[in-house]
């Protein structure tokens, strides 16, 4: 049975008065800094001109890019929203929850049309394969679910004790997952039957987020720590099942990592960490090429990114877009909603 949702979301107390959301770059137009969420943003996605993000109180809000307009604001959850995973055609946007469920929701309609129950703890790491008709799910509760999309069926579920899931990937036109837990050892999954085909050495610490590239056959993770130590950014070849570099300058835990293939020549990675800092990494000579910080945020989230456009989701500052000069070599903010 689908579910009409409220637009209204839940009732929660009365937002904090909004903090300036001047970078340490540049001023930004007070017009531009009208903000759109309240509350913290835990995940993003972005699929086109379409981005769209989780909060703290279960709701989904999706924002184009484009008018920069609100299109949705949906009540999907009874609790956080923690992964976000946008199916090919942006019509509808998968969702994993602190409620422990899986919710695909039909932006059209504004309904929920599928539901997968199955974890017993958070679900903290969701990832589809290319046309989103089967996912992959993981949780606290150390078990990795695959799933049919279209029947909701759990076609297979595997419990490795300790290995408390973080994050996972589901490599582009491959069968191959690649997730990272707390037990500080990535894993390679056969999307196919859910077998663990290949373990990663031995980290010292939490692999937090990662991200696959499925061309070059590299992973890419950030890490925990504190005051520098351990918390880096590492290029991983699966091949070889080794790190190729370990990349170093943030100060506090890595929330969020992608590859950031943009229209400059050389490969890079961009990472966000609740130091409050984004960094651009240039993937040839492993240094941070551009930093910016986004003050007031009490920590940054998630990242997401399309092309030149890069969106960040915080604690306490809603969602900061920015421009990629390529020329440059840097970021430029562009609003923040």
């Amino acid at each position: 049975m689908h579910h009409i949702l409220c637009g209204m979301g839940k009732k929660h107390s009365k937002p904090k008065k909004q903090k300036n959301c001047a970078d340490n770059n540049q001023d930004l137009n007070e017009s531009l800094c009208q903000r759109i969420h309240k509350n913290p943003i835990f995940c993003i996605d972005i699929y086109g001109n379409n981005l769209f993000s989780g909060n703290s109180i279960g709701e989904l809000h999706n924002f184009s890019l484009t008018n920069k307009q609100l299109q949705a604001k949906l009540a999907i959850h009874e609790r956080d929203i923690t992964k976000i995973v946008a199916n090919k055609d942006a019509s509808t946007v998968f969702t994993a929850s602190r409620d422990k469920l899986i919710k695909q929701t039909d932006l059209i309609t504004k309904t929920i049309i599928n539901t997968f129950d199955g974890h017993d703890l958070v679900v903290t790491g969701l990832s589809g394969n290319a046309n989103k008709t089967k996912l992959s799910s993981g949780s606290r509760d150390c078990c990795m679910k695959l799933w049919d999309v279209e029947t909701e069926k759990n076609l297979s579920t595997c419990h490795i004790n300790r290995n408390i899931v973080t994050d996972m990937k589901w490599a582009d036109n491959q069968d191959i997952i690649v997730q990272c837990s707390e037990d500080k050892i990535m894993k390679l999954w056969d999307a196919k039957n859910l077998k663990n085909t290949s373990t990663f050495p031995l980290k010292q610490y939490f692999q937090t987020c990662c991200d696959f590239d499925g061309e070059k056959f590299q992973v890419l993770t950030g890490s925990t720590g504190g005051n520098g130590n351990g918390c880096e950014v590492i290029l991983w070849d699966i091949r070889e099942i080794k790190p190729i570099q370990g990349i170093k300058g943030h100060t506090d835990r890595i929330t969020d990592c992608k590859f950031f293939k943009n229209n400059h020549d050389r490969p890079s990675a961009i990472s966000v960490s609740n130091d409050c800092s984004v960094k651009i990494w240039d993937l040839v000579s492993y240094k941070c090429i551009h930093t910016t910080f986004i003050t007031g945020a009490k920590g940054l989230t998630s990242v997401a990114v399309e092309n030149n456009t890069v969106c960040v989701g915080t604690h306490e500052d809603g969602i900061h877009v920015y421009n990629f000069d390529a020329d440059q070599q840097k970021l430029q903010h562009a609003y923040c909603m």
